[in-house]
């Protein structure tokens, strides 16, 4: 039986940008299995069926100094997904809070996330997204071959950008005839970032994102065994039946193509 040419031998949809620079494979459960700019790879860890990866949306809903959290795309997230040529899109409610998230693919070699909130529920809630990427920047063939040593490789700089908080600079050193780097950052303001998975996860229940749970992101630099992005958008306070755009964490530009001179980029930090 024929193929159709969105689909990939195991059902996953692919999606791309205009021009073709930017790319996605998307998993039978809304999850991000492949996405790549100028042919690096721009995560470590893919979505499976079964598993959303690390390259998510996290929507957060603070109530009393508790924070209850849900990923919005792939197997555990609450919504249905559908696929365009150039977007993936998720819509559904959890908790009370309407939203629509969107990963937009190009022009040119850029991707950005979009998400919209409504609270559904008869008073006041304050909820902010958190997005969580693990760039490897890398040919996916190297990041299949071995993920840790893709990592380790990487050096991630906090940027503070005048009116939109801090951004997140990842250069990939690994030897090679090329340098490539990117910035990922908020188009409004972000609240707190974070750097490296054991921020985020528990090394004893890794599934539970117990870094997650807690008001705010470290904001500290770490460089550990697994660089992980994050980015928290300022949290914002939904009146019944209001919504709003919050600062989405995930405006990402990779500003350097794959065979970028070794001297682009930033400087890696010590």
């Amino acid at each position: 039986m024929a193929i159709p040419p969105q689909f990939g031998p195991i059902g996953l949809t692919r999606v791309s940008a205009p021009d073709g620079r930017a790319w996605a494979q998307v998993t039978p459960s809304g999850g991000i299995a492949r996405l790549e700019v100028d042919e690096l790879s721009l995560i470590q860890h893919p979505a499976t069926a079964m598993a959303a990866g690390l390259c998510n949306l996290h929507l957060r809903r603070h109530e009393g100094g508790a924070v209850r959290h849900t990923p919005l795309f792939g197997p555990s997230g609450h919504g249905a997904w559908s696929a365009g040529e150039d977007t993936v899109v998720v819509r559904g409610e959890w908790d009370g809070i309407g939203y629509a998230a969107a990963l937009v693919l190009g022009p040119g070699p850029v991707w950005t996330w979009r998400v919209e909130l409504r609270n559904a529920i008869d008073r006041d809630v304050e909820v902010d997204v958190v997005l969580t990427q693990d760039p490897a920047l890398t040919p996916w063939g190297a990041v299949r071959r071995n993920e840790y040593f893709v990592s380790q490789y990487l050096d991630v700089t906090p940027v503070d950008v005048p009116d939109h908080g801090v951004a997140l600079a990842v250069r990939q050193n690994m030897p090679g005839d090329a340098a490539p780097w990117l910035i990922v950052a908020g188009i409004g303001a972000i609240a707190s970032w974070s750097t490296d998975a054991l921020q985020l996860v528990d090394r004893d229940d890794p599934v539970a994102w117990a870094g997650l749970g807690r008001p705010t992101l470290p904001s500290t630099r770490l460089q550990h065994e697994h660089t992980l992005l994050g980015l928290q958008a300022t949290p914002v306070r939904l009146g019944p039946g209001r919504a709003r755009q919050p600062a989405s964490p995930a405006w990402s530009f990779p500003t350097t193509p794959a065979r970028a001179d070794r001297a682009t980029g930033p400087t890696p930090s010590g």
